[in-house]
C-alpha cells in the first residue's frame, strides 16, 4: 500500500543528512531544496555533490564523483547521522552514486530513505536482473520510498520492494511565488487588445527531445499563419540546444527566441512576459518544477498528462492537457487561448490559487519530515 504522508508513522529521528547536486544547479532535485532550504529544521542538514557545470569533461566528471564519494565517507563517518536521505532520479549514473550512498550511510549506522524526483521509462524498461539485485543490496533495504507518481511507486514494487512508499509534490519557492503573484495581478488589471502587444508562448525547460521542444516548435509554425504577432520563446540549455538553433535558422523562423539557461531575474521576467506555457514533454516526469512556476505566474498551461503532472494540472481549470504527440494538438489547445482572454486568465488564476495552496515550500518540509519519520 502507497502511503500519504498523513499516514506516517513517527520515530525519533534528529540528525538528518540530504545529498542533492549544488543548489546553483539547473534541475528539480537542486529547485527543490534551493526552495525548501530555508525553511528546514534545524535536523537537516545539506550535502551537496556534483560539478558546477555539465560542460566538464569526462575524466573532470570522474574525478569530481570520486571527490564526492570521499566527501560524503567524510561526512557521515564524523557526524554519524541518524537519517540520510537520497534524491535520485530513474538514471544509470543517478542510480548508482545514490546506491552508494546509501551502502556508505548503512554501513555506519545511518537509516536511509529515497525521494525519486525523475523517472525515464527508456531506463525502466532495462531493469533487470543485476539492477534488480542492485536494488536489493541498496534501495530496498531503505525504511521509505518517496515519488512523486503513483505509477512509478507501483513499478518499483513490482521490482520488489517491500517497505513503506509515500506519494509526494515538489516545491514553488516562496520567491517565485510572490514574483508570480505580482505579474498576476499585473496581467489580469491589464485590457490587452490582441492586436497591441504579442501573444508569447513560452517553453522553459531543458532543451532536450523528449521534453516535447520540437512539437513546441511544430505548434508554433502552425500558429503564426493564423496569428502573425504570436511569438515563442526556448530557455533552457540542453543537448539539443545547438541543434534546435540551427533549425530555426534554416526554417527562418521569426519571432522565435533562444536565450538558453536563465535563472533568477531573468526568468521572472520571461515568465511575467509570456501568456501561456507550452511544455509537451512525453519524458517519464515527475512533477516538472517549470510547469509548478509557470502556474505561480498565473500561466495556463498546455502540457501533457505524464505522471505527476495530472496532479498538478487538472485539464480545462489551470490548462489544457493534451495525450496525443501531435503538433496539431497543441496549436489547437495554444489557439483557444489566443482567441479568448477570459479562458487564459481564468486558468492563469487558478492555477496560481492551486500553487499557493498545495506547493508552498512548507508543504514539502511536512513531506520530508514525514519521509524521515519526524
Amino acid at each position: 500500500m502507497t502511503k500519504r504522508p498523513s499516514m506516517c508513522r513517527q520515530t525519533t529521528t534528529r540528525h538528518i543528512l540530504v545529498a542533492c547536486p549544488l543548489l546553483i544547479r539547473e534541475g528539480g532535485v537542486a529547485a527543490y531544496y534551493a526552495a525548501a532550504q530555508k525553511h528546514m529544521p534545524k535536523e537537516f542538514h545539506l550535502f551537496e555533490f556534483g560539478a558546477k557545470s555539465d560542460t566538464v569533461g569526462l575524466v573532470a566528471k570522474l574525478v569530481t564523483f570520486l571527490r564526492d564519494l570521499v566527501r560524503f565517507l567524510y561526512t557521515v563517518g564524523r557526524t554519524r547521522y541518524d537519517t540520510v536521505i537520497v534524491n535520485p532520479s530513474l538514471e544509470p549514473r543517478a542510480l548508482v552514486r545514490d546506491g552508494l550512498f546509501i551502502g556508505i550511510s548503512q554501513v555506519f549506522g545511518a537509516r536511509t530513505v529515497v525521494f525519486f524526483h525523475g523517472w525515464n521509462h527508456e531506463v525502466e524498461g532495462q531493469i533487470g536482473p543485476l539492477w534488480r539485485l542492485f536494488f536489493r543490496l541498496t534501495y530496498f533495504r531503505s525504511k521509505r520510498v518517496g515519488f512523486l507518481s503513483q505509477a512509478f511507486s507501483d513499478m518499483f514494487r513490482s521490482w520488489g520492494y517491500l517497505g513503506e512508499a509515500l506519494i509526494g509534490s515538489t516545491v514553488v519557492s516562496d520567491s517565485v511565488i510572490a514574483e508570480g503573484r505580482k505579474a498576476c495581478a499585473r496581467r489580469t488589471e491589464s485590457s490587452r487588445a490582441k492586436s497591441q502587444r504579442p501573444f508569447n508562448m513560452l517553453f522553459l525547460a531543458r532543451v532536450e527531445r523528449r521534453k516535447g521542444v520540437y512539437l513546441a516548435v511544430e505548434a508554433f509554425e502552425l500558429l503564426k499563419p493564423l496569428f502573425p504577432s504570436v511569438t515563442l520563446t526556448i530557455a533552457g540549455s540542453g543537448s539539443e540546444l545547438s541543434h534546435l538553433r540551427s533549425l530555426i535558422k534554416e526554417k527562418q523562423l521569426v519571432d522565435v527566441t533562444t536565450p538558453g539557461y536563465i535563472r533568477g531575474r531573468h526568468k521572472y521576467e520571461a515568465l511575467a512576459a509570456a501568456d501561456c506555457y507550452v511544455f509537451p514533454t512525453f519524458d517519464g516526469e515527475g512533477m516538472p518544477i517549470s510547469v509548478l512556476e509557470a502556474m505561480a505566474f498565473g500561466l495556463p498551461v498546455v502540457t501533457r498528462p505524464v505522471a505527476g503532472i495530472g496532479r498538478a494540472v487538472e485539464h480545462g481549470v489551470e490548462g489544457l492537457l493534451i495525450a496525443s504527440l501531435a503538433a496539431e494538438d497543441f496549436a489547437e489547445a495554444t489557439r483557444q487561448l489566443i482567441e479568448d482572454d477570459s479562458v487564459r486568465l481564468r486558468m492563469g488564476i487558478a492555477g496560481m490559487s492551486r500553487i499557493r495552496g498545495r506547493f508552498a515550500a512548507e508543504e514539502s518540509i511536512k513531506f520530508l519530515e514525514c519521509l524521515c519519520g519526524l
